[in-house]
């Protein structure tokens, strides 16, 4: 009985503390409770609103982004386009060389040379011809001036530097105040001397009023920096802002940079400035978007937080009136097992309490099959339930974790099996007999990836090879890729010619693509016999070809339309000549875009410097070089190539 009546004793201590205290506790509760409640919502609104800030800056980065690059696919495909037309009448100009036409007879002709070549000329842009004896001929345009002199003018020094390729000069401003930009090639007469330079000019209000209906939002503002002094063509913001040296030093970072993203504050505004450089020329395209812009998108999410704020409020009012009742039962409770207790203090006291610790120690020996036996509908009963239901949940939790592992396995094993089965629709081998060899690689970012090459026989006599591009990364990717690649196959494979098949196939890719999901392709059809090639560009990075002696020249063509964007659309066929010994080098844009650790691109200076030096197998030579350079670093896009060479004709 002592020890029944101490323990009655300590019980009765317990309850008055406990009661005590959760009264003291209520009390205190309802007197902050207000302003508790006023601060931690303040808390969670602000933290929520900077979520939503940084949520909406992120979406409108990536606006700026794709509208950036947008931007520079326009300037590239425009100077690509340009290049190719003054690349042919340079053409044009060295067979009649070839022919024994001397240069008045030829010049006389030009200009209906030029009609024939591209009767879509844009009368717009000037195009004529300075000769090596400093004659102009006008092509297209406004007539410029009938003599020059050829160690002074601008025009033909640029033309004559790029030996034979397309170059493209800073923008200039003329007599009357206008921008313009030169694409001058030159060309050449039969003892390989300079003959003359086909120069077009291209009005720079063509760029910059597309670059005008691009900005984002009502403050956003797009812009071009055209030399590696920060040089604007068009004041968007003000005298004040321009020489401001916030200002000078945003373009110096720019100009240093040539790729990347910034918040600056120009005058009263901030900005997020997406900026990207352009390959064929030093020009930096930007998109400036504006805080304010940013800010407004996430208004309407804002109204709900204040929605949801307000219920979190009347929530809490209901919790302090349950906190209450939670009192007042807990009290209640409390007492009666006191009573309970007291009256029945024998073995039934003891004896759960050891059933219990017994039950509790298998459990923590690792057996989560013991079942707790609840003896008692105390608090012993109640935690021997906790105990059962702790211990079931937690088999359960284990169960669930060795399923997540195993889903977890199988979906690796899934991917790894889809990347073999794609790197199995690729050539299983190279392409190599007594006249010709083809032979690809191809390394995606991803598990999955959208590059791909083939090169077959269509029959005895005529060997196709295709270098092909789809949009995006990953899954995606690689199901159109393996579409396009099916389809481009047997289009080729069941047409006239390479120019109809490219049609065929991309009538069929364009119909229901509502992602909008693209491919650029280049396709050449080469007839072993005598070297002839007809080839089509549908959008893709010019190829490269290798002569016997190590002069490296691009394959000219125009850039086209990238397959699966519009249906209809009729391709134009190129053809030219391989000799025994001649090398095709394909590549896509993975190669030049590859990077080191430092951020430093490849390029495509160091990639035609590696074609150029390559014997005749030029991909290993090249692998190993783009190894070295990336040193490790992650691969920014699927990498593929593709060589091909004329070992000699077919007799």
């Amino acid at each position: 009985m002592k020890i029944k009546t101490k323990l009655l004793l300590f019980i009765l201590s317990i309850i008055a503390v406990m009661t005590t205290a959760l009264t003291l506790g209520y009390v205190g509760v309802s007197h902050y409770q207000g302003s508790f409640n006023n601060r931690i919502i303040d808390e969670t609104a602000t933290e929520i609103d900077g979520v939503i800030s940084e949520e909406s800056a992120d979406i409108f980065e990536g606006f700026g982004d794709i509208i950036v690059q947008k931007e520079i696919n326009v300037i590239e495909g425009y100077l690509s386009y340009i290049s190719g037309r003054i690349l042919l009448q340079a053409e044009y100009m060295e067979e009649h060389y070839a022919q024994g036409m001397d240069e008045e007879a030829m010049l006389s002709i030009a200009d209906n040379a030029w009609d024939d070549f591209d009767s879509r000329a844009d009368v717009s842009i000037n195009t004529f011809i300075i000769t090596a004896s400093g004659k102009v001929i006008t092509l297209t345009g406004e007539p410029v001036a009938t003599n020059v002199d050829t160690k002074t003018d601008s025009n033909y020094i640029l033309g004559a530097s790029g030996y034979g390729e397309p170059m493209v000069s800073k923008v200039l401003t003329d007599d009357k105040g206008n921008k313009f930009c030169s694409v001058a090639v030159c060309y050449e007469d039969n003892s390989g001397k300079v003959a003359g330079v086909v120069v077009s000019q291209i009005p720079f209000e063509m760029f910059e009023s597309a670059m005008k209906n691009s900005a984002i939002g009502d403050h956003g503002k797009t812009l071009v920096v055209i030399d590696k002094d920060g040089y604007t063509p068009e004041n968007v913001f003000g005298d004040d802002i321009l020489m401001s040296d916030k200002w000078k030093q945003t373009l110096s970072d720019i100009v240093d940079n040539r790729n990347g993203s910034a918040w600056v504050t120009l005058g009263d505004q901030e900005y997020c400035i997406i900026y990207k450089q352009c390959i064929s020329t030093d020009w930096i395209l930007c998109s400036l978007i504006s805080s304010e812009d940013v800010a407004r998108q996430s208004d309407s999410v804002k109204e709900n937080l204040n929605e949801t704020t307000a219920q979190m409020e009347d929530g809490l009012e209901f919790v302090r009136g349950l906190m209450l009742l939670v009192i007042v039962a807990l009290v209640a409770i409390i007492i009666i097992i006191t009573v309970i207790i007291v009256f029945r203090l024998s073995k039934s006291f003891v004896k759960p309490i050891h059933n219990l610790l017994d039950g509790v120690k298998k459990i923590s020996s690792g057996d989560l099959d013991v079942v707790l036996e609840a003896t008692t509908k105390d608090e012993i009963g109640e935690l021997t339930d906790a105990y059962n239901g702790m211990t079931s949940a937690l088999k359960q939790h284990m169960e669930e974790i060795k399923d997540m592992a195993a889903a977890e396995e199988k979906s690796r094993a899934e991917m790894e099996l889809a990347a073999t089965v794609q790197r199995g629709m690729l050539p299983a081998a190279a392409l190599d007999d007594e006249y010709i060899k083809a032979e690809g690689y191809n390394k995606p970012a991803k598990a999955l990836g959208g590059d791909f090459y083939d090169h077959f026989y269509i029959d005895d006599n005529h060997v196709a090879i295709i270098i092909a591009d789809v949009s995006d990364k990953g899954i995606p990717a690689a199901l159109f890729m393996t579409n396009g690649r099916l389809l481009l196959r047997e289009s080729i494979m069941n047409s006239e010619s390479v120019d109809k098949g490219l049609k065929l196939a991309n009538d069929i890719l364009s119909r229901n693509n509502e992602n909008l999901q693209f491919i650029t392709a280049f396709v050449c059809l080469i007839d072993i016999r005598n070297g002839h090639v007809d080839y089509v560009n549908a959008g893709h990075d010019l190829p490269l070809i290798r002569r016997p002696d190590g002069s490296i020249s691009k394959i000219t063509a125009d850039s086209g339309v990238p397959l699966g964007l519009m249906e209809g659309f009729e391709f134009l066929k190129y053809e030219m000549e391989l000799k025994e010994g001649d090398q095709i080098f394909l590549y896509t844009d993975g190669v030049e875009d590859c990077v080191n650790p430092e951020g430093e691109h490849y390029s495509n200076k160091r990639m035609v410097e590696a074609v150029r030096n390559g014997g005749e197998d030029i991909l290993s030579g090249l692998l190993e070089e783009l190894k070295e350079f990336s040193k490790g670093a992650d691969q920014f896009d699927d990498i593929t190539m593709l060589g091909f060479v004329m070992k000699k004709y077919k007799k």
